[in-house]
């Protein structure tokens, strides 16, 4: 019937097989119908009718953008290689390629978010067609699916055997009701209606859904597919939204920063001169230029006019009884860095040994801080000018003249004392006031506010302006809900190992030498906070190095394969800072047969981890002295958190209890 009524349509000719077309896609058009009409001037043609009513909803594309959408089309989360497949052949239609097929394949190479499966393709490489690559997809997604198959029905057969265990058995009659009275059905011996004559009411079963049922949702972070997304809970009524909560834009900082523009140029100027102190005894030096590279001379030669601009250094006629060497740096972006080779000045320096913070005291102070800001000092070395005398001190020599330093040159030990002394007095009032972090050249400002932050910004800010301190604003960090800081990240949880540290220790590969092997225990040691027992994890590892230190032999065996994997996966994620105003303070500790362990924690949360190796004379403790010892080595380790405040002890050493219970008079040896 329908091929006789196109037959009919056909022999009729163009107007009346028109006037179908425009009865069937009025309800498709898009704008005037008229218009398209009227853009028609012969009514007898229909494929003239189809290709202008085309050309009116689907104007022309423009092969450069429809280029670039096709370059930037990756594969989606949830999106399957078919749908990925697919969509990329649509999009390539419109882009105008003389060889299609070709740019196609390429981008499913490049897009596809599965490695392995990327990886099998650029294997295959010039000799991989589009209809190849498409099969190899498609199998690896086949296969994929097979072996998920495989898995979720091994999981299914463990699950259902373990819950065979302690399954009850119940009644058959269980959950159903008395056909008589609609009691319950283990009553029906007992019903009041059997065997009786009077009215019942009939028994009227309630239909479930008259109840109001409230239903638990679980929310996960997984990259598996959801069975519902946002939108179509929503539709569903599964969600309301109340409020929404958005992000007001820091508008302080802004503000601030721009005010502060003159603290992020140049190079810093601290207030006075600074003397260098010679031993009495030393002999002065003088060594010999060495020879510069022809490829770098230019470059040096351009450095050495920057530095004097900048009056850092300055050219030297009279005679000086010091004459240093030059050591010369090349940086990724290959300009020279100049630094003094003072290793002879260093051993008669005398040096101040002005106290150095840790990353521990500037961590304590930022306990309950959800803002963070990190300011970088610009060249701190070159803020501090030295006198005449400590200048004639630094001079060296070049093929192109002698030089001395006007500033501080890096490599001199007594730089860091002196600049972090100047540096706690110019910041003294605000790190007694607002708590603010200084190590060095680094400065956190830290508070639990917005407002207290962006104030105490301004503040630091403000200062250094009056005193001359320059930051690199570069390597500024500014209201941030978390900042890396001498290999550690702080954040408004507490503090993490910086993940490229942590990336490193995971993705190092087997030590093949005891230089590789001491490498690694000196990256390990230095995230020693975050890992539990880590004397204990690392002492097989340790042994093998002093063995070779002792014979000189290296056999890496199983022991030290699992000792390395130990290591690697035993990373805390994270730590919460200490709170100076908690009660709950506990310290657990465990002795082991080769170290010594100890966790401090505060209201249930880990706060670091500490261990130490047992000496040989220690090893042979016996077990309760070496608990004993455990205890010691953890109070005097967190001695700075736990002194002058009440502490519990953990140990899961019983006999210990009596022992430590009577006073040190009556205790045994």
């Amino acid at each position: 019937m329908i091929t006789k009524s196109i037959a009919d349509l056909k022999e009729r000719g163009g107007p009346s097989l028109q006037a179908i077309l425009k009865y069937i896609m009025g309800n498709f058009q898009v704008g005037n119908d008229a218009e398209v009409v009227n853009m028609h001037p012969n009514e007898n043609n229909p494929t003239e009718y189809l290709r202008l009513f085309k050309n009116h909803v689907e104007p022309s594309s423009n092969p450069i953008f429809e280029r670039f959408k096709f370059h930037k089309r990756n594969q989606k989360e949830f999106e399957t290689i078919e749908q990925y497949i697919t969509d990329v052949k649509l999009v390539a239609q419109n882009c105008s390629y003389s060889q299609q097929d070709e740019m196609v394949r390429d981008q499913l190479s490049f897009g596809l978010k599965n490695d392995r499966l990327r990886e099998r393709l650029l294997a295959e490489g010039g000799s991989l067609t589009l209809d190849r690559a498409v099969l190899v997809c498609r199998t690896f997604q086949k296969t994929q699916a097979q072996i998920q198959t495989m898995h979720d029905e091994a999981k299914q057969t463990i699950k259902q055997e373990v819950d065979v265990v302690g399954r009850r058995v119940t009644d058959s009659r269980a959950n159903k009701d008395c056909h008589i009275c609609g009691g319950p059905y283990s009553n029906e011996h007992r019903c009041h209606a059997k065997g009786k004559k009077r009215n019942l009411q009939p028994q009227t079963p309630k239909k479930d859904n008259q109840d109001p049922e409230v239903h638990k949702f679980y929310i996960f972070s997984t990259s598996k597919r959801p069975l519902l997304f946002k939108n179509s809970s929503v539709s569903l009524g599964l969600i309301k939204f109340l409020n929404e909560v958005t992000k007001k834009p820091d508008q302080t900082v802004n503000r601030i920063l721009s005010e502060y523009e003159d603290v992020f140029q140049g190079i810093g100027k601290l207030e006075g001169k600074c003397h260098i102190y010679l031993k009495e005894s030393c002999q002065p030096t003088v060594q010999p230029p060495k020879r510069i590279p022809i490829s770098m001379q230019d470059r040096f030669k351009a450095e050495l006019s920057r530095l004097e601009t900048l009056v850092i250094i300055e050219k030297v006629s009279k005679p000086t009884e010091w004459v240093n060497s030059i050591v010369i740096v090349e940086k990724p972006d290959g300009s020279l860095r100049l630094c003094l080779d003072p290793r002879n000045l260093n051993k008669c320096i005398k040096r101040p040994h002005h106290p150095i913070r840790t990353f521990d005291d500037v961590a304590i102070k930022c306990a309950n801080s959800k803002k963070f800001s990190k300011l970088d000092a610009r060249h701190g070395c070159w803020s501090m000018e030295l006198d005449d005398v400590s200048a004639n001190l630094t001079s060296f020599n070049k093929a192109f003249g002698r030089f001395r330093f006007r500033q501080y040159p890096f490599g001199l030990n007594y730089a860091q004392d002196d600049f972090q002394r100047k540096m706690e007095e110019i910041f003294a009032e605000l790190i007694k006031t607002a708590g603010l972090g200084l190590l060095i050249d680094d400065i956190v400002v830290h508070r639990a506010i917005d407002e207290e932050h962006g104030s105490n910004l301004e503040k630091t800010l403000q200062v250094a302006r009056e005193k001359g301190v320059r930051f690199n604003r570069e390597k500024c960090i500014f209201g941030k809900t978390e900042i890396p800081y001498f290999g550690h990240i702080l954040t408004s949880e507490g503090i993490k190992p910086d993940p490229n540290k942590s990336l490193a220790i995971s993705q190092m590969p087997k030590p093949k030498g005891p230089e590789e092997l001491q490498s690694l225990l000196g990256m390990v040691n230095y995230l020693g906070k975050y890992i539990p027992n880590l004397s204990t994890l690392n002492h097989p590892l340790r042994t093998l190095l002093k063995e070779h230190r002792t014979d000189g032999s290296f056999q890496w065996t199983s022991e030290h394969d699992k000792a390395f994997a130990n290591v690697k996966n035993s990373v805390c994620e994270n730590l919460k800072y200490f709170n100076l105003t908690s009660e709950d303070v506990v310290l657990k500790v465990d002795a082991s047969q080769h170290g010594l362990g100890a966790t401090l924690t505060w209201d249930g949360g880990i706060s670091a981890f500490a261990s130490r190796s047992l000496s040989s004379a220690e090893q042979k403790y016996s077990q309760i002295e070496k608990e004993a010892l455990a205890i010691a080595f953890a109070c005097k380790h967190f001695h700075q958190c736990v002194y002058g405040r009440p502490v519990k002890v953990l140990s899961d050493h019983k006999p210990l209890k009596s022992i430590l219970s009577r006073g040190i008079s009556v205790a045994p040896p």
